[in-house]
């Protein structure tokens, strides 16, 4: 995370990182720090010019979700989607600190709360339920 708040990121692949890391990341996921380097997908024909470190350290630990949830790892890269952004299907909200701010008390929710009826269940999707996808 350091590189990617000093905007020295020069990889363009996620850092492998496991499931103990997720609590760490979530530190960071209300971060609206914009970001100009930062991980990309390369197959990916959308060209994303800028993202917050808080939309990085989500789409990581989207990224660990899945490849926790396969056993196994995800493609080269790591990618759970084709870019680190969201995106509210209903067109409702359309600011992405909003829709960050939406999608980090999701995910933090999923993550910490106990009472949260899909507690850790890493085979649930925090934004199950929700209109917000990755992009």
């Amino acid at each position: 995370m350091r590189q990617l708040l000093r905007n020295e990121w020069d990889k363009m692949y996620l850092p492998p990182l496991t499931i103990s890391d997720i609590d760490y990341l979530l530190d960071y996921a209300d971060n609206k720090h914009i970001l100009t380097y930062f991980p990309v997908n390369p197959v990916s024909s959308f060209l994303v010019d800028s993202v917050t470190v808080g939309h990085v350290a989500l789409w990581t630990v989207e990224s660990i979700r899945i490849a926790s949830c396969q056993n196994s790892q995800l493609p080269p890269g790591g990618f759970p989607s084709l870019n680190p952004m969201l995106g509210d299907t209903s067109f409702s909200i359309n600011c992405k600190f909003s829709i960050l701010d939406l999608t980090a008390d999701k995910y933090k929710n999923w993550w910490r709360n106990p009472k949260d009826p899909h507690f850790r269940d890493i085979h649930t999707c925090p934004l199950e339920g929700t209109t917000m996808v990755w992009r």
